[in-house]
């Protein structure tokens, strides 16, 4: 893309790949504000100030990306969403809905070996194992990951104003163009498909 003439930054959210991963309730609770808050800081540091084209992607944290861009459309010049759900209706992997089981939801979100089933279940693709076993690297090393996703899963479909709910609301009704694979499912809601 360089060659193209785009400078592209692409950092791991608090918590999540290669970064910090505090524990929450301790400086950082993985709340929609801190993301927010630290994603200014970042664009502050990395020296953004023009309008600028912003990739979404995941079922997680991709949510607070577009929660963000929806406080701050005049700093976003085009928007990229990518595997992060749109509607209340949308299908969550299930998964990801464990995680909201009491005590299975803890002890999945701590086991290693589960790092490459959460890439997995938002893809309709299994992991090759080098590419695993990188995904895998941040588990081996502490709990901070499992506590990373564990909070965020929780706090993104708390009942107090569901991210999904402020997404809909603030998506639907616009045009959207929807890239897909055939082997990802179904999409949610009617579409009108031009190839």
């Amino acid at each position: 893309m360089a060659d193209s003439g785009f400078h592209c930054f692409a950092p791991d959210w608090i918590g999540f790949g290669f970064s910090d991963k505090p524990q929450p309730g301790y400086g950082f609770d993985y709340t929609e504000k801190e993301f927010h808050e630290e994603f200014e800081k970042l664009l502050e540091v990395l020296g953004v100030t023009s309008p600028f084209f912003l990739v979404v992607q995941g079922f997680l944290v991709g949510s607070y990306g577009l929660t963000w861009t929806l406080k701050n459309p005049s700093k976003i010049s085009k928007l990229a969403i990518l595997n992060t759900p749109l509607t209340v209706s949308s299908p969550i992997p299930g998964l990801f809905q464990q995680l909201r089981i009491p005590f299975f939801g803890e002890f999945t979100s701590h086991n290693a070996v589960m790092a490459e089933r959460f890439i997995e279940a938002g893809s309709a693709y299994v992991l090759k194992l080098e590419k695993a076993d990188v995904y895998r690297l941040p588990y081996l090393a502490s709990s901070g990951p499992g506590f990373a996703k564990l909070c965020c899963n929780t706090h993104i479909v708390a009942p107090e104003g569901s991210v999904y709910r402020i997404l809909e609301h603030a998506f639907g009704g616009h045009a959207v163009h929807l890239i897909f694979w055939i082997s990802q499912g179904v999409v949610p809601f009617h579409l009108n498909l031009i190839i």
